[in-house]
């Protein structure tokens, strides 16, 4: 894929505008009058996961729990790891923050610490532990890879084209 391609513009375009505006909320951290968003943070990231594990699959619409561990597992190993544990991610804490505006089953969500976003611990208070800022170097981490990817020709542009077919395009 060459650098002039719109399907590299477009994925570009997103992934600037979703990192700023993780990146500006998460600076909200930093004034203790307003605070930050944590919910709000932790349920972007998942929704972002999902979306771009929709191009990573080629996956228009539909099949969500797919195409977000599709991408959950590119956040790295110990992400993968609670997938092949039979941790149900996507359900508990994708939906639950989507659908009951909780993770489901006892959980917090903090901005910092963690050495992996998600930490699941079934025998803790809080069976699961939403780490932000570490979610979100994980994922940026990914997305980048994948659009690497995409320029040197080891991400499949084809899967990326079918997800994006008949989608308007960000300008």
């Amino acid at each position: 894929m060459t650098v002039n391609s719109k399907h590299y513009y477009s994925v570009n375009k997103v992934k600037q505008f979703m990192f700023a505006d993780i990146e500006k909320s998460l600076k909200l951290a930093e004034n203790p009058y307003i605070g930050t968003p944590n919910f709000l943070l932790a349920l972007g990231l998942c929704c972002y996961t999902e979306y771009w594990g929709k191009l990573i699959k080629g996956i228009a619409q539909g099949q969500s729990k797919v195409c977000f561990e599709g991408f959950f597992c590119r956040l790295g190993y110990s992400y993968k790891k609670l997938l092949d544990d039979g941790v149900n991610v996507y359900w508990d804490v994708r939906c639950g923050l989507a659908h009951s505006y909780m993770i489901e089953k006892s959980a917090r969500i903090v901005i910092n610490g963690g050495d992996c976003g998600i930490r699941y611990d079934p025998k803790s208070h809080y069976r699961y532990t939403f780490y932000v800022r570490r979610y979100f170097v994980d994922f940026k981490r990914a997305v980048n890879e994948y659009i690497k990817g995409l320029k040197s020709g080891s991400e499949n542009i084809d899967l990326l084209k079918e997800a994006l077919k008949n989608k308007p395009e960000l300008t």
